[in-house]
């Protein structure tokens, strides 16, 4: 459908980078709301996540900056990003499943 020219490729992509990141924002404010106590708990899971890539071994070159980039409440963020194109990946499968007729492949 999308997929078979670069305009829709780029459009698709772009589509799933913006409303993964609406509905990762959208999908922590629901927990903070409804459960709070489960976002405190993957706040602090981040936070130790964090804690353990600063205090690996890595070398100083890289350490600095995945300290500088990286924070408890970012990579929980990206986490909820992550759960959110998978979501998206699945439902744009279903939806556009129908319009790509028979694989290449199976035709022989």
């Amino acid at each position: 459908m999308f997929g078979n020219n670069i305009f829709g490729s780029v459009a698709v992509a772009t589509f799933t980078i913006f409303a993964s990141f609406v509905l990762a924002t959208i999908g922590i404010v629901f927990i903070g709301i409804q459960a709070p106590d489960v976002l405190n708990a993957m706040l602090d899971a981040g936070q130790v996540v964090e804690r353990w890539l600063t205090g690996s071994d890595l070398p100083i070159r890289y350490n600095i900056w995945v300290r500088w980039l990286m924070t408890g409440q970012q990579l929980t963020f990206i986490f909820f990003v992550i759960i959110a194109r998978i979501l998206i990946a699945i439902v744009l499968y279903l939806v556009t499943r129908p319009f790509k007729g028979e694989p290449r492949w199976r035709k022989v």
